[in-house]
C-alpha cells in the first residue's frame, strides 16, 4: 500500500466526520507499521477529527487480529468500555 495515500484519506475523512472515535493499534500489526498508524492518526486529528489513539504492545503473532483473535476481547473490551463511559459522562 501507499502510506501517504492512507494518511491523506484519513485527513479527508476527518473533514466530515462528526462522531468521536477510539483507535486501537497494536505495535505488531502486519498491515500497518507504527509509522503508518501514527501518520494516519495525525492526519485525522489535524484535519478536525476527534479521536483517542490507544497504542498497545504486541498481540499474539499479529496485532491486526486483535479484535477477532482468541483473548483479544479481554484487551480491547475494557478500552472500549472506558471510552464509552467517558463519552457518556460528557
Amino acid at each position: 500500500c501507499r502510506p501517504e495515500l492512507l494518511a491523506d484519506a484519513a485527513g479527508r475523512l476527518a473533514r466530515t466526520a462528526a462522531t468521536p472515535m477510539l483507535w486501537v493499534y497494536n505495535e505488531n500489526d502486519s498491515y500497518f507499521a507504527p509509522a503508518i498508524a501514527t501518520a494516519m492518526y495525525a492526519a485525522y486529528t489535524q484535519n478536525g477529527g476527534h479521536a483517542e489513539f490507544q497504542r498497545l504492545g504486541a498481540f499474539a503473532n499479529d496485532g491486526h487480529k486483535l479484535f477477532f483473535g482468541a483473548g483479544g476481547s479481554q484487551i480491547w473490551g475494557p478500552l472500549v468500555e472506558r471510552y464509552l463511559a467517558s463519552r457518556l459522562a460528557q
